[in-house]
C-alpha cells in the first residue's frame, strides 16, 4: 500500500497528493520552492502523530509547517508536509491578570 492510500485510509483528515496542492505547499514566504512528496492536514492531534507513525513505517520524514513563520525557506523540503490546520486549532483558557494565552499552531491573533 503507498504512503498516500495508507493516509487516506487511516486519518480523517485531508492527505493531497496532486500536483496543485503539492505545489501550493512547495513555498513559503521565501524564494524557495521544493515540491513535498505530499501534504496531510490532520484534524485533530491524534490524527497528527498517527500520520507521523505512518509516514515514519514507510520510511519518510516529515516537515511540520504551522502558523507561517518561516521567511527563509525551512518550511519546504521534499518529505511528506504536515500543515496546520485551522480545524485543530485551539486557544487555552485567557489569563486576565497576565495578558497571555497558550495557543497551538493555525491560531492567528486578531491584533
Amino acid at each position: 500500500m503507498t504512503l498516500e492510500d495508507r493516509l487516506a485510509q487511516e486519518i480523517t483528515g485531508d492527505v493531497l497528493f496532486d500536483p496543485f496542492n503539492r505545489g501550493r505547499y512547495a513555498t513559503d514566504a521565501s524564494f524557495y520552492q521544493i515540491m513535498p512528496a505530499g501534504v496531510v492536514l490532520p484534524r485533530t492531534i491524534d490524527e497528527a502523530l498517527r500520520a507521523l507513525a505512518i509516514c515514519r513505517d514507510h520510511g519518510r520524514i516529515v516537515t511540520p509547517r504551522g502558523g507561517g513563520t518561516s521567511q527563509c525557506g525551512q518550511t519546504v523540503n521534499e518529505p511528506a508536509t504536515m500543515a496546520g490546520s485551522s480545524r485543530r486549532a485551539a486557544a487555552g483558557p485567557r489569563n486576565a491578570a497576565r495578558p497571555s494565552m497558550t495557543a497551538s499552531s493555525s491560531i492567528f491573533p486578531n491584533i
